[in-house]
Protein backbone atom coordinates (compact mmCIF):
# COMPACT_ATOMS: atom_id res chain seq x y z
CA UNK A 1 0.00 0.00 0.00
CA UNK A 2 2.97 2.31 0.52
CA UNK A 3 4.42 1.97 -2.96
CA UNK A 4 1.91 4.21 -4.86
CA UNK A 5 2.34 7.00 -2.28
CA UNK A 6 6.09 7.37 -2.74
CA UNK A 7 5.98 8.84 -6.30
CA UNK A 8 3.39 11.37 -5.15
CA UNK A 9 5.54 12.66 -2.30
CA UNK A 10 8.60 12.62 -4.54
CA UNK A 11 6.70 14.85 -6.98
CA UNK A 12 5.55 17.12 -4.12
CA UNK A 13 9.07 17.47 -2.75
CA UNK A 14 10.60 18.28 -6.14
CA UNK A 15 7.85 20.81 -6.95
CA UNK A 16 8.27 22.73 -3.69
CA UNK A 17 12.06 22.66 -3.97
CA UNK A 18 11.84 24.03 -7.51
CA UNK A 19 9.49 26.79 -6.33
CA UNK A 20 11.88 27.83 -3.56
CA UNK A 21 14.86 27.86 -5.95
CA UNK A 22 12.87 29.82 -8.52
CA UNK A 23 11.90 32.43 -5.92
CA UNK A 24 15.51 32.79 -4.80
CA UNK A 25 16.58 33.29 -8.42
CA UNK A 26 13.85 35.90 -8.90
CA UNK A 27 15.04 37.72 -5.77
CA UNK A 28 18.61 37.81 -7.08
CA UNK A 29 17.46 39.10 -10.45
CA UNK A 30 15.32 41.78 -8.81
CA UNK A 31 18.23 43.11 -6.78
CA UNK A 32 20.41 43.38 -9.88
CA UNK A 33 17.91 45.56 -11.75
CA UNK A 34 18.34 49.36 -11.64
CA UNK A 35 15.77 50.71 -9.24
CA UNK A 36 15.09 54.45 -9.32
CA UNK A 37 13.36 56.24 -6.48
CA UNK A 38 12.57 59.88 -5.91
CA UNK A 39 12.72 62.35 -3.09
CA UNK A 40 9.67 64.59 -3.52
CA UNK A 41 10.02 68.02 -1.90
CA UNK A 42 7.34 70.25 -0.38
CA UNK A 43 7.12 73.72 1.12
CA UNK A 44 4.47 72.64 3.64
CA UNK A 45 5.19 70.59 6.74
CA UNK A 46 2.35 68.17 5.95
CA UNK A 47 4.01 67.25 2.63
CA UNK A 48 1.21 68.57 0.44
CA UNK A 49 1.63 70.52 -2.82
CA UNK A 50 5.04 69.31 -4.07
CA UNK A 51 7.50 71.75 -5.65
CA UNK A 52 9.89 69.28 -7.27
CA UNK A 53 11.81 66.04 -6.97
CA UNK A 54 15.25 64.49 -7.21
CA UNK A 55 16.18 61.01 -8.44
CA UNK A 56 18.59 58.46 -7.03
CA UNK A 57 19.74 54.96 -7.94
CA UNK A 58 19.52 52.11 -5.46
CA UNK A 59 22.66 51.70 -3.33
CA UNK A 60 24.59 54.56 -4.95
CA UNK A 61 26.30 57.30 -2.91
CA UNK A 62 25.19 60.90 -3.43
CA UNK A 63 26.90 64.09 -2.32
CA UNK A 64 24.42 66.79 -1.35
CA UNK A 65 25.30 70.48 -1.03
CA UNK A 66 23.05 72.34 1.39
CA UNK A 67 21.33 75.57 0.44
CA UNK A 68 19.22 78.13 2.28
CA UNK A 69 16.84 80.63 0.71
CA UNK A 70 16.75 83.07 3.64
CA UNK A 71 15.11 85.85 1.62
CA UNK A 72 11.84 84.45 0.26
CA UNK A 73 11.88 81.19 2.28
CA UNK A 74 11.03 79.03 -0.75
CA UNK A 75 11.78 75.32 -0.97
CA UNK A 76 11.36 75.64 -4.74
CA UNK A 77 14.53 77.76 -4.80
CA UNK A 78 16.47 75.52 -2.43
CA UNK A 79 15.59 72.69 -4.80
CA UNK A 80 18.11 74.14 -7.26
CA UNK A 81 20.89 73.04 -4.87
CA UNK A 82 19.40 69.56 -4.66
CA UNK A 83 19.44 69.23 -8.45
CA UNK A 84 22.71 71.08 -9.17
CA UNK A 85 24.64 72.02 -6.04
CA UNK A 86 27.69 73.16 -8.00
CA UNK A 87 25.66 75.31 -10.39
CA UNK A 88 25.77 79.11 -10.49
CA UNK A 89 22.27 79.66 -9.10
CA UNK A 90 22.87 77.55 -6.00
CA UNK A 91 26.33 78.97 -5.45
CA UNK A 92 25.50 82.63 -6.11
CA UNK A 93 21.88 83.09 -5.02
CA UNK A 94 21.54 80.92 -1.90
CA UNK A 95 23.48 80.79 1.36
CA UNK A 96 24.96 77.93 3.36
CA UNK A 97 25.92 76.03 0.20
CA UNK A 98 29.46 75.02 1.11
CA UNK A 99 29.49 71.82 3.12
CA UNK A 100 28.77 68.52 1.36
CA UNK A 101 27.00 65.56 2.92
CA UNK A 102 27.16 61.92 1.88
CA UNK A 103 23.83 60.16 1.40
CA UNK A 104 23.25 56.53 0.49
CA UNK A 105 19.81 55.11 -0.27
CA UNK A 106 18.97 51.42 -0.35
CA UNK A 107 15.64 50.03 -1.46
CA UNK A 108 14.01 47.04 0.22
CA UNK A 109 11.94 44.60 -1.84
CA UNK A 110 8.76 46.04 -0.31
CA UNK A 111 9.67 49.49 -1.64
CA UNK A 112 10.77 51.09 1.62
CA UNK A 113 13.91 53.19 1.55
CA UNK A 114 16.72 52.79 4.07
CA UNK A 115 18.82 55.93 4.06
CA UNK A 116 22.14 56.80 5.66
CA UNK A 117 22.57 60.59 5.69
CA UNK A 118 25.50 62.37 7.31
CA UNK A 119 23.49 65.58 7.66
CA UNK A 120 20.93 64.02 10.03
CA UNK A 121 23.13 64.86 12.98
CA UNK A 122 22.44 68.54 12.22
CA UNK A 123 18.89 68.02 13.48
CA UNK A 124 19.61 65.45 16.18
CA UNK A 125 18.53 62.38 14.19
CA UNK A 126 20.18 59.01 13.63
CA UNK A 127 22.36 58.81 10.53
CA UNK A 128 20.57 55.69 9.24
CA UNK A 129 16.84 54.94 9.26
CA UNK A 130 13.90 53.74 7.19
CA UNK A 131 12.07 56.64 5.55
CA UNK A 132 8.34 56.01 5.74
CA UNK A 133 6.81 59.41 6.49
CA UNK A 134 6.97 63.17 5.87
CA UNK A 135 10.21 64.71 7.18
CA UNK A 136 11.78 68.13 7.51
CA UNK A 137 14.99 68.38 5.49
CA UNK A 138 18.24 68.51 7.47
CA UNK A 139 20.08 70.58 4.83
CA UNK A 140 17.32 72.62 3.14
CA UNK A 141 15.55 74.57 5.92
CA UNK A 142 12.41 75.45 3.96
CA UNK A 143 11.83 71.94 2.57
CA UNK A 144 10.00 68.83 3.70
CA UNK A 145 10.16 65.57 1.79
CA UNK A 146 8.78 62.09 1.19
CA UNK A 147 10.29 59.14 -0.65
CA UNK A 148 8.30 57.89 -3.64
CA UNK A 149 9.05 55.00 -5.96
CA UNK A 150 8.93 55.43 -9.74
CA UNK A 151 6.22 52.80 -9.91
CA UNK A 152 4.10 54.45 -7.23
CA UNK A 153 4.15 57.81 -9.02
CA UNK A 154 3.40 56.25 -12.41
CA UNK A 155 0.46 54.34 -10.93
CA UNK A 156 -0.84 57.46 -9.14
CA UNK A 157 0.49 60.70 -10.69
CA UNK A 158 -1.59 62.76 -8.25
CA UNK A 159 1.17 62.06 -5.71
CA UNK A 160 3.19 64.83 -7.37
CA UNK A 161 0.36 67.16 -8.36
CA UNK A 162 0.43 70.83 -7.36
CA UNK A 163 -2.67 72.73 -8.49
CA UNK A 164 -0.97 76.04 -7.71
CA UNK A 165 2.33 75.32 -9.47
CA UNK A 166 1.92 78.11 -12.02
CA UNK A 167 1.92 80.65 -9.20
CA UNK A 168 5.22 79.53 -7.62
CA UNK A 169 7.89 81.85 -8.98
CA UNK A 170 10.75 79.60 -7.85
CA UNK A 171 9.69 76.90 -10.32
CA UNK A 172 10.87 78.99 -13.27
CA UNK A 173 14.43 77.97 -12.39
CA UNK A 174 13.99 74.22 -12.92
CA UNK A 175 12.86 71.76 -15.59
CA UNK A 176 12.95 67.98 -16.02
CA UNK A 177 14.15 65.56 -18.67
CA UNK A 178 11.86 62.52 -18.76
CA UNK A 179 12.81 59.23 -20.44
CA UNK A 180 10.36 56.69 -21.92
CA UNK A 181 10.87 53.35 -23.62
CA UNK A 182 8.15 53.76 -26.26
CA UNK A 183 7.47 56.14 -29.14
CA UNK A 184 4.25 57.42 -27.56
CA UNK A 185 5.93 58.21 -24.23
CA UNK A 186 3.51 56.01 -22.30
CA UNK A 187 6.10 54.00 -20.33
CA UNK A 188 8.18 56.38 -18.25
CA UNK A 189 11.46 54.96 -16.94
CA UNK A 190 13.58 57.88 -15.79
CA UNK A 191 13.62 61.55 -14.86
CA UNK A 192 16.21 64.07 -13.75
CA UNK A 193 16.19 67.80 -13.10
CA UNK A 194 17.95 70.72 -14.78
CA UNK A 195 18.58 74.18 -13.33
CA UNK A 196 18.37 77.42 -15.29
CA UNK A 197 21.41 79.63 -15.61
CA UNK A 198 23.94 76.83 -15.92
CA UNK A 199 25.10 74.31 -18.49
CA UNK A 200 23.98 70.71 -17.98
CA UNK A 201 26.35 68.36 -19.79
CA UNK A 202 24.62 65.06 -20.58
CA UNK A 203 26.77 62.07 -21.49
CA UNK A 204 25.42 59.79 -24.22
CA UNK A 205 24.76 56.07 -23.88
CA UNK A 206 25.25 53.42 -26.56
CA UNK A 207 22.50 52.02 -28.75
CA UNK A 208 23.01 48.58 -27.21
CA UNK A 209 21.87 49.81 -23.80
CA UNK A 210 18.16 49.44 -23.02
CA UNK A 211 16.18 52.49 -21.98
CA UNK A 212 15.77 51.09 -18.47
CA UNK A 213 19.53 50.77 -18.20
CA UNK A 214 20.05 54.23 -19.71
CA UNK A 215 17.74 55.74 -17.09
CA UNK A 216 20.29 54.87 -14.40
CA UNK A 217 22.92 56.75 -16.43
CA UNK A 218 20.71 59.84 -16.63
CA UNK A 219 20.35 59.82 -12.84
CA UNK A 220 23.99 58.96 -12.08
CA UNK A 221 26.30 58.69 -15.12
CA UNK A 222 29.34 57.98 -12.93
CA UNK A 223 27.64 55.40 -10.72
CA UNK A 224 28.45 51.71 -10.49
CA UNK A 225 24.98 50.78 -11.79
CA UNK A 226 25.45 52.74 -15.01
CA UNK A 227 28.97 51.31 -15.35
CA UNK A 228 27.65 47.77 -14.96
CA UNK A 229 25.53 48.28 -18.09
CA UNK A 230 28.45 49.55 -20.15
CA UNK A 231 28.67 53.13 -18.92
CA UNK A 232 28.42 56.32 -20.95
CA UNK A 233 30.27 57.20 -24.15
CA UNK A 234 32.67 60.09 -24.78
CA UNK A 235 29.98 62.01 -26.69
CA UNK A 236 28.05 64.70 -24.79
CA UNK A 237 25.23 67.18 -25.33
CA UNK A 238 24.95 70.44 -23.39
CA UNK A 239 21.58 71.85 -22.31
CA UNK A 240 21.65 75.57 -21.48
CA UNK A 241 18.40 76.24 -19.64
CA UNK A 242 17.02 79.76 -19.17
CA UNK A 243 14.43 80.70 -16.49
CA UNK A 244 10.87 80.36 -17.76
CA UNK A 245 7.41 79.24 -16.70
CA UNK A 246 5.15 76.83 -18.56
CA UNK A 247 7.71 75.63 -21.10
CA UNK A 248 11.43 74.91 -20.87
CA UNK A 249 13.68 77.40 -22.66
CA UNK A 250 16.97 76.20 -24.15
CA UNK A 251 19.72 78.45 -25.47
CA UNK A 252 22.79 78.04 -27.63
CA UNK A 253 24.35 80.85 -25.59
CA UNK A 254 22.95 81.82 -22.19
CA UNK A 255 24.41 85.32 -22.57
CA UNK A 256 22.56 85.90 -25.84
CA UNK A 257 18.78 85.74 -25.47
CA UNK A 258 18.32 85.72 -29.26
CA UNK A 259 19.72 82.16 -29.30
CA UNK A 260 17.01 80.91 -26.92
CA UNK A 261 13.79 79.14 -27.82
CA UNK A 262 10.92 77.60 -25.90
CA UNK A 263 10.79 73.81 -26.12
CA UNK A 264 7.47 72.03 -26.46
CA UNK A 265 7.16 69.07 -24.04
CA UNK A 266 6.45 66.72 -26.94
CA UNK A 267 7.59 63.11 -27.20
CA UNK A 268 10.69 62.82 -29.38
CA UNK A 269 13.40 60.25 -30.06
CA UNK A 270 16.32 60.94 -27.73
CA UNK A 271 19.66 61.56 -29.42
CA UNK A 272 21.42 61.38 -26.04
CA UNK A 273 19.91 58.06 -24.93
CA UNK A 274 19.26 56.28 -28.28
CA UNK A 275 17.08 53.52 -26.83
CA UNK A 276 14.73 56.07 -25.24
CA UNK A 277 12.20 58.71 -26.16
CA UNK A 278 12.15 61.90 -24.14
CA UNK A 279 10.22 64.96 -23.05
CA UNK A 280 11.77 68.17 -21.70
CA UNK A 281 9.20 69.67 -19.33
CA UNK A 282 9.16 72.87 -17.27
CA UNK A 283 8.57 72.25 -13.55
CA UNK A 284 5.30 74.18 -13.40
CA UNK A 285 3.90 72.16 -16.32
CA UNK A 286 5.10 68.83 -14.88
CA UNK A 287 3.53 69.44 -11.47
CA UNK A 288 0.32 70.92 -12.89
CA UNK A 289 -0.34 67.95 -15.22
CA UNK A 290 1.58 64.96 -13.82
CA UNK A 291 -0.82 62.44 -15.37
CA UNK A 292 0.47 63.48 -18.82
CA UNK A 293 4.11 62.76 -18.00
CA UNK A 294 4.19 60.11 -15.26
CA UNK A 295 2.62 57.22 -17.15
CA UNK A 296 2.86 53.44 -17.29
CA UNK A 297 0.99 50.57 -18.91
CA UNK A 298 2.27 48.00 -16.43
CA UNK A 299 0.65 46.56 -13.35
CA UNK A 300 2.29 47.43 -10.01
CA UNK A 301 4.90 44.86 -8.94
CA UNK A 302 3.60 44.78 -5.36
CA UNK A 303 1.10 46.55 -3.18
CA UNK A 304 3.64 48.32 -0.99
CA UNK A 305 5.19 51.65 -1.97
CA UNK A 306 8.11 53.57 -0.60
CA UNK A 307 5.73 55.57 1.58
CA UNK A 308 3.72 52.81 3.21
CA UNK A 309 4.35 52.75 6.95
CA UNK A 310 4.88 49.17 8.20
CA UNK A 311 3.40 48.09 11.52
CA UNK A 312 6.82 47.15 12.85
CA UNK A 313 9.74 49.21 11.57
CA UNK A 314 12.99 47.23 11.56
CA UNK A 315 16.38 48.75 12.32
CA UNK A 316 19.40 47.39 10.41
CA UNK A 317 20.94 45.71 13.47
CA UNK A 318 17.78 43.87 14.41
CA UNK A 319 16.45 40.60 13.05
CA UNK A 320 15.37 40.94 9.44
CA UNK A 321 11.68 40.87 8.58
CA UNK A 322 10.50 38.01 6.41
CA UNK A 323 10.02 39.35 2.89
CA UNK A 324 6.58 38.41 1.47
CA UNK A 325 6.36 36.71 -1.90
CA UNK A 326 4.07 37.84 -4.65
CA UNK A 327 1.48 35.17 -3.88
CA UNK A 328 1.36 36.02 -0.18
CA UNK A 329 3.50 33.09 1.00
CA UNK A 330 6.93 33.58 2.51
CA UNK A 331 10.24 31.98 1.71
CA UNK A 332 10.38 30.52 5.21
CA UNK A 333 7.00 28.80 4.78
CA UNK A 334 8.06 27.38 1.43
CA UNK A 335 11.28 26.12 2.96
CA UNK A 336 9.32 24.52 5.80
CA UNK A 337 7.05 22.89 3.25
CA UNK A 338 10.04 21.53 1.38
CA UNK A 339 11.63 20.22 4.59
CA UNK A 340 8.37 18.60 5.65
CA UNK A 341 7.87 16.92 2.29
CA UNK A 342 11.45 15.68 2.40
CA UNK A 343 10.94 14.21 5.88
CA UNK A 344 7.75 12.43 4.87
CA UNK A 345 9.41 11.10 1.75
CA UNK A 346 12.34 9.80 3.78
CA UNK A 347 10.08 8.00 6.26
CA UNK A 348 7.85 6.46 3.61
CA UNK A 349 10.70 5.49 1.34
CA UNK A 350 12.65 4.08 4.27
CA UNK A 351 9.63 2.11 5.37
CA UNK A 352 9.21 0.75 1.92
CA UNK A 353 12.85 -0.29 1.58
CA UNK A 354 13.64 -1.43 5.08
CA UNK A 355 10.29 -2.53 6.40
CA UNK A 356 9.92 0.12 9.16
Amino acid sequence: MIQPVVPFFLFLFLSISTLVQSQEADDEEEILQPLLLHTVYYEKDDCSSPVGLSTFVHDETLWIIGGHDNVTQQCSLELTCIIDGDGPFCQNELTGNVEQYEIRNQVAKDGRVFQCDQSNENVGQDDCRFLTDCYGSSVFPNCHFRMRSSGAIAQDPSLVRNDNAEGIAGLQHTAYLNLYEDAECKEMLGIDGLVAGGARVLAHTSESMTCREASSCLADPNGATCESFGGVTDETTTYNLRPSMGKAMLCDDLEDESTCALVEPTCVQSTIFPSCYQRLVASSELLSNPEVYFTTTKEPMNSTTATDTPENEVEPDEEEEEEPLANGASAAWLKMGGDFAGSVLFVLFGGYCFGW
